[in-house]
């Protein structure tokens, strides 16, 4: 999401990929004979999934705030700021 809004606030990005990789996990539970003739395909498989699990919500949660915390500690260490032990910058 990043790379696609680049120019947005990490919180946007972070809830544009939550919403994304929870609707594609969302749509798992729908099985309509056309989706799943879709779903057939390897690379729609890959790219769709083929079946819900609630352990996958948690690794997209865990897997974009590890995204957006690295992102933010690059920002900030392109700019050169670090932070001191009470949270003030030490520039």
């Amino acid at each position: 999401m990043g790379l696609i809004i680049p120019n947005a606030n990490i919180k946007l990005v972070i809830i544009c990929a939550l919403v994304f990789s929870f609707s594609i996990e969302f749509s798992q539970l729908y099985h309509a004979a056309w989706i799943d003739e879709i779903r057939s395909y390897k690379l729609a498989a890959l790219v769709l999934g083929v079946g819900f699990q609630t352990s996958d919500l948690i690794c997209y949660t865990v897997g974009v705030l590890f995204g957006a915390l690295s992102e933010t500690m690059l920002i900030n260490k392109g700019r050169g700021i670090s932070k001191g032990t009470n949270g003030t910058s030490l520039l």
